[in-house]
């Protein structure tokens, strides 16, 4: 739903339930204090959601609720609760500020039970209660848990019980091997268990998470704990630490296995027939591990289709994958050798069919020798190309191997492509930094990837890593049939930019930087030039201003749109602004009277009459680097070049706009929107220029105070039309304006007042 629409949905249900002094449902927490403190209309509240924005003491009056069916609270502080209504199905309350539910409350139609980081303890009390319908019960990070109960008797129905991270945690009840409803138990971070089930008959069981016990598998419990794991036959997942453990064997009897997450291992689960003993496993994990080589992973999981590797810093060698492979993650390997990596690099290419030869005309953009890609894997050691899937691939280095014909430094990179939008790969060199002296923390950051076409923003993929990375490289490819490229609609030449963004929210943990971004593209992109060059490797500003000067240059812009359908009294080679001289580049950005209105109307009031050049070419060598006589006092050669391309990026706009819907803009707004996104364009590079004090010095600043001309010959490539304006000053003075006959009829409109 539309936040607006919601916001306007709950203002009306607001309005109409304090008419009626009734609420059904209570979902705004400014009401909150007025309702629970009245005396009528309670019985008639089926839901209350209560998120504060911070922690706030509130007394709750919930004895009169008799119809509540669900209650969700957060941030709320209540230090005396005597009542919660029995009919309650569902209890969502994050740290829940007491030990034990009220003594009064007899959960007979409990459905779910979320107390995540409360202060719970699961006592006395606790296991007086009868939870027959309890089927979801959420303990995660509750720290005064030391021990779960008979879950058998107290809710038998039960079908997940989440107690991550509860690190006090001692003793599990020995019939909780035995619950027959289970389906999913997490016990990841309970790194106290002392007591645990040792007969696991869990018929109904698909997820099982022990990673990170340490104390459990420490002990005598293992063997039998390993032992009882091979009967749960159902199981679809299972992630296990296996510190001191030699011998695993029994987890290859988990015939139906989808995911296997390995935590500490020494050393991969045996099995008597090594061929296809995971015939399931599609996700395969190895964290913290010692291992130093992998088994036949495409012989003993033929269906594998993500290998992720986490800090296994002894690992040397990745075998060869089965031909289902999508994603390979091996982060923090840092002994993996070279030739593995060239490997993994290669079959990003091969299987998607990426050439090595593919060059963009523009080069490769500030590309350096690469350490990877120089040394390409044999046939026999990439196996059949045309049966592989990559999609995704993250490897310890920097380099970008150099057959990515785009490359540059920092987090963009922009390329053109032609009507169909083709397959892509791209990848993206980060460099992760743990601050000195921060205790080891496994957080992670997200890492986005963003696309620009046309106008057209859009979120294209994501990707999380954890924050102890260092420097690693993520690759990942699109397909030409990714449905958001499907719905772009494309010209004959379409500039495209890709971003990446990071997200961290524990900036005290570590710093991230983008060190470098690479794509592997079929462009269009046009030919290397002396200017060009010279924009790409100096310049600061927007990287579309960039590509769009570039395309200038090399004349490569669709100057004629093949949509438009321009009217019978339009003459086709006429300059859709003026409709006076003979339509080309020069024209539209130096001699139109448009162009000249707009240079003169912005800001610095500069004459564009100034530059001498017979060509595009020449016009553009002296935007790129203008002579001392173009430059006022106090204007860099940056600040012109920056303010130049957007004059003539608004000027192509309205060009285009001019051609497509037969509307023009008025000199007035050009010049206005030539202001605007100049300013703009400074803030982003972060440059503060254009005080009162800057302004009032600069040669090219019209001051208020005095009487402004714009008085020029506006001559066109075969015409010879004047044009004299004189724009009224403070104390209202003015003078004729003069107009060429043939000008008047056109942009009369366009001049404005």
């Amino acid at each position: 739903m539309h936040d607006l629409i919601q916001q306007m949905g709950l203002e009306i249900a607001r309005q109409e339930s304090k008419v009626s002094k009734k609420y059904r449902r209570l979902l705004c927490y400014e009401d909150a204090p007025e309702v629970l403190n009245e005396d009528t209309g309670l019985d008639e509240i089926r839901g209350i959601t209560l998120s504060l924005p911070h922690p706030r003491k509130m007394q709750l009056n919930l004895g009169k609720m008799k119809s509540l069916k669900y209650l969700i609270i957060r941030n709320v502080i209540c230090e005396d609760l005597k009542y919660l209504p029995n009919g309650l199905r569902l209890l969502d309350w994050n740290e829940f500020p007491l030990s034990s539910l009220p003594s009064t409350y007899e959960p007979t139609k409990l459905v779910a039970l979320n107390m995540q980081g409360s202060h719970i303890e699961l006592d006395e009390h606790f296991e007086r209660c009868r939870f027959e319908t309890l089927k979801y019960m959420n303990f995660r990070f509750c720290k005064n848990i030391t021990k779960v109960p008979d879950l058998s008797v107290i809710s038998p129905n039960i079908k997940e019980v989440v107690l991550y991270g509860c690190i006090n945690l001692v003793e599990v009840h020995q019939s909780n091997g035995l619950l027959e409803e289970l389906e999913f138990w997490d016990l990841g971070g309970c790194q106290n268990i002392r007591i645990f089930p040792r007969n696991l008959r869990l018929k109904s069981l698909k997820r099982f998470y022990l990673n990170w016990c340490g104390s459990l598998l420490q002990r005598t419990e293992t063997l039998a704990l390993l032992t009882s794991i091979g009967y749960l036959i159902s199981l679809h997942s299972l992630r296990i630490s296996l510190k001191n453990v030699k011998d695993s064997s029994n987890i290859s009897n988990l015939q139906n296995l989808r995911e296997l997450i390995l935590y500490d291992c020494e050393n991969f689960p045996k099995a008597k027939d090594t061929s296809g003993c995971f015939p399931k496993l599609q996700c395969l994990g190895f964290r913290d591990s010692n291992i130093t080589t992998l088994p036949e992973i495409a012989r003993r999981c033929p269906k594998l289709e993500s290998l992720c590797i986490h800090h296994c810093q002894n690992l040397r060698e990745i075998p060869r994958l089965p031909p289902c492979i999508r994603i390979v993650f091996a982060i923090g390997c840092y002994s993996l050798n070279s030739r593995c990596r060239r490997r993994l690099f290669s079959q990003l290419g091969d299987v998607k069919g990426l050439p090595r030869n593919l060059v963009c005309a523009y080069s490769n953009m500030g590309s350096s020798h690469q350490e990877f890609g120089s040394e390409l894997g044999t046939s026999s050691e990439l196996g059949s190309a045309s049966k592989w899937s990559f999609y995704g691939l993250a490897l310890p280095g920097t380099t970008i191997p150099k057959w990515f014909n785009h490359q540059r430094h920092g987090s963009s990179i922009s390329f053109s492509v032609g009507q169909k939008f083709p397959s892509f790969a791209f990848c993206v060199a980060l460099n992760v930094k743990r601050k000195d002296n921060v205790p080891f923390v496994s957080q992670p950051f997200h890492c986005s990837i963003y696309l620009f076409i046309n106008g057209f923003e859009e979120w294209l993929t994501s990707c999380t890593f954890p924050l102890d990375s260092l420097n690693f490289m993520w690759f990942h490819y699109v397909s030409d049939r990714h449905n958001l490229l499907k719905r772009i609609n494309l010209g004959d030449r379409n500039d495209v930019t890709l971003r990446c963004e990071i997200l961290n929210n524990h900036r005290e943990i570590a710093d991230i930087t983008i060190r470098r971004c690479g794509v592997h593209v079929a462009c269009i992109c046009p030919p290397r030039n002396s200017t060009a060059d010279k924009v790409l490797k100096e310049a600061s500003f927007d990287e579309r201003l960039k590509v769009f000067l570039s395309r200038v240059a090399a004349n490569d812009l669709p100057f004629k749109l093949k949509m438009v359908r321009r009217s019978e009294t339009q003459n086709a080679n006429l300059c859709p602004l003026c409709e006076i001289a003979k339509d080309s580049s020069l024209h539209l950005f130096q001699r139109c009277p448009y162009a000249k209105g707009m240079w003169f109307g912005g800001r610095w009031g500069f004459r564009i009459e100034v530059i001498q050049a017979k060509s595009v070419k020449e016009f553009i060598e002296q935007i790129v680097d203008p002579p001392k006589e173009l430059l006022a006092e106090r204007v860099t050669k940056d600040e012109f070049t920056l303010y130049a391309v957007v004059a003539m990026k608004i000027l192509w706009d309205a060009r285009v706009k001019a051609l497509v819907s037969e509307t023009k803009e008025s000199i007035n707004q050009l010049a206005h929107r030539l202001n605007t996104q100049y300013d703009s364009n400074l803030r982003s590079l972060g440059t503060t220029r254009g005080t009162k004090e800057q302004k009032r010095e600069s040669a090219w600043t019209k001051p208020p105070d005095q009487l402004v001309k714009l008085n020029f010959n506006a001559s066109c490539d075969q015409n010879n039309v004047g044009l004299a304006v004189v724009v009224r000053n403070q104390e209202g003075n003015g003078r004729a304006i003069r107009r060429g006959i043939s000008l008047c009829s056109k942009m009369g409109n366009a001049i404005g007042k």
